[in-house]
């Protein structure tokens, strides 16, 4: 039957780009009006590599494997090479980007995952490569603290919209995948608190954490997130965290003949719907928390769970006979990282998050001391929020740029000093920037301003004036600074209208004149006294030719004389002129 199924999706991958269509009609195949629809999201081409590389794998038929892995290339190919982000919806034909919004939420989420995931499950480097250069660019440009804002995938510092969605609660888990717990820990503080709010989180909400879409169809994603995290950590805090859920989930979404979700979370309206991620994930994952290990008829660790929690066996990526390696893990318990010869027994498919932290004492208090930094960050923006302020974020420093910074300005100094940074000139002149973690200062909330690369907007014209204002009064104040910079392009193009001017008053009298004159009065005087001389010579030819014929015909003098007479009147006429 799988092998049925695959074969009728492989049709939807005859594109020029190897991309599959969106729909394909699993009876008919690809018809007239699904071939028509030529745009699909990244998620939704590149969130198959698992399942058909699995199945290539069970049957031997390499097809499946191959045309997957095709369309993540393809993807990994179109990515924006200065930014290494991907858009949201591409052409599967031409392959150019429809939508160019990047994030890590709707239409990207699960390509991400599934990089990931991939590298788990089969140890192919590509794409733990691919995946890490991603996770860097999103780090880089799309995460803001414990936020994430969407940027354009060619213009990575300008957001894209103003909210964030539920789909990307999956991010947390895999940060803990790859090994970055803290930042794990720290986003997923930052969704529970929204859940906290307003019982379960929104389809979307702002950047201040209001709603923006207030549907609630009991997604996985947060669920899952605090799944992954507990197994690496045994922190009890989330399980405290599916508690509240599930009894959320109890409260107000249960309905005379199951569950239900909610059309509105401001009035816990229901929908008449059921999607099914709600059994095959969310219940799942929530069964899989409270679940003892011996409790479930395998270990948890040994498999990869697919997006939509589907079970593959780490086994399956072996490439060599699995009697001569030792047993494959996603995560390994804490505690048994202590028993040097429980841990040797088992090869970890991640990072091991507990190196730094050995027990789950220790992690728990890691745990709780980010999650208490994050919290009370928040708690500050909920009770602006309350209190009806404008400024809903605490008040911070004007950020420091690197085309901006001065190595003379005492505020710029004192800023990389607060972050643990040392500022050096060399005999050259070059600036060397030092990074000392003892250095960093001590209490206070964290500096929030970094060092960036040159600003897009500025021009040579802007970069002049901010220079030449630095050595003039060493100033770092950014409003005499854009003064300056408009001063000096109006000063620039007023002398470039000036040139302007003085170039087309100088073409406009040349041709004046040309058309003036033409092109034979300009030398008048030379064709007077050219007519003359040739008046001259037929008078001269004439009487040689009388001379010579002195028995010509009447109408031969007759002639000569209107020649004379002509000549005579040119030559007055000329002169005249």
């Amino acid at each position: 039957m799988t092998v049925d199924l695959a074969d009728r999706l492989l049709p939807a991958f005859n594109t020029t780009s190897g991309l599959p269509h969106p729909r394909v009609n699993l009876k008919r195949g690809m018809q007239k009006h699904l071939k028509d629809q030529v745009d699909t999201c990244t998620a939704c081409s590149g969130t198959m590599i698992l399942e058909m590389a699995a199945l290539s794998r069970l049957t031997g038929n390499k097809i499946y494997e191959e045309t997957a892995k095709k369309a993540m290339d393809f993807l990994w190919a179109q990515r924006n090479l200065g930014s290494d982000l991907v858009g949201t919806v591409l052409n599967v034909e031409n392959g150019n980007w429809v939508r160019r919004e990047s994030g890590i939420g709707a239409g990207i989420d699960s390509y991400f995952e599934y990089s990931l995931k991939a590298y788990i499950l089969f140890g192919e480097e590509d794409y733990l490569y691919r995946f890490n250069k991603h996770y860097e660019a999103v780090m880089r440009y799309v995460n803001k603290g414990p936020m994430f804002i969407d940027v354009h995938m060619h213009k990575p510092n300008v957001a894209s919209r103003p909210y964030m969605d539920s789909l990307l609660a999956f991010w947390p888990g895999m940060q803990v995948l790859m090994g970055d717990l803290k930042s794990a820990i720290e986003i997923h503080e930052m969704l529970f608190q929204v859940v906290q709010k307003y019982k379960f989180l929104p389809e979307a909400f702002t950047h201040d954490f209001q709603i923006h879409w207030a549907q609630h169809p009991i997604r996985p994603e947060f669920i899952e997130s605090t799944y992954i995290i507990y197994r690496a950590t045994k922190d009890p805090h989330y399980l405290e965290v599916a508690e509240h859920v599930m009894e959320s989930i109890e409260k107000y979404t249960k309905v005379k003949c199951g569950y239900a979700g909610i059309k509105d979370l401001r009035t816990m309206e229901h929908e008449d719907r059921l999607d099914s991620f709600v059994l095959a994930e969310t219940f799942k994952y929530l069964y899989l928390i409270f679940a003892d290990n011996n409790e479930l008829p395998f270990d948890p660790d040994s498999y990869v769970l697919t997006t939509e929690a589907h079970f593959l066996p780490l086994s399956m990526g072996d490439k060599f006979d699995p009697s001569q390696q030792l047993p494959r893990r996603v995560v390994i318990d804490p505690d048994e990282i202590m028993a040097e010869e429980i841990s040797r027994k088992y090869i970890s498919a991640c990072p091991n998050v507990a190196s730094q932290y050995r027990t789950s004492v220790e992690l728990t208090h890691f745990g709780t001391t980010i999650r208490s930094s994050v919290k009370k960050l928040l708690g500050n923006v909920f009770d602006a929020r309350k209190a009806g302020q404008d400024e809903t974020c605490q008040k911070t420093n004007e950020r420091l740029r690197a085309w901006a910074f001065s190595t003379t300005n005492t505020d710029h100094l004192s800023q990389l000093k607060s972050m643990g940074i040392e500022v050096q000139v060399d005999s050259e002149g070059r600036v060397m920037l030092i990074h000392r973690a003892s250095a960093i200062d001590d209490g206070g909330p964290p500096v929030a301003c970094f060092l960036e690369s040159d600003d897009p907007t500025a021009t040579i014209i802007t970069k002049f004036s901010q220079n030449f204002f630095f050595k003039i009064w060493n100033t770092s104040n950014q409003a005499a600074l854009t003064a300056a910079t408009v001063i000096l392009v109006m000063f620039c193009l007023w002398i470039v209208l000036l040139f302007s001017s003085i170039i087309l008053v100088c073409a406009v009298s040349v041709i004046f004149k040309f058309l003036k004159w033409g092109p034979f009065k300009v030398s008048s005087d030379s064709i007077i006294l050219d007519s003359a001389s040739e008046v001259k010579e037929s008078a001269d030819e004439e009487e040689d030719d009388e001379s010579s014929k002195s028995g010509s015909s009447r109408s031969t003098s007759t002639s000569s004389s209107t020649t004379k007479s002509t000549i005579l009147r040119n030559r007055v006429h000329w002169k005249k002129n």
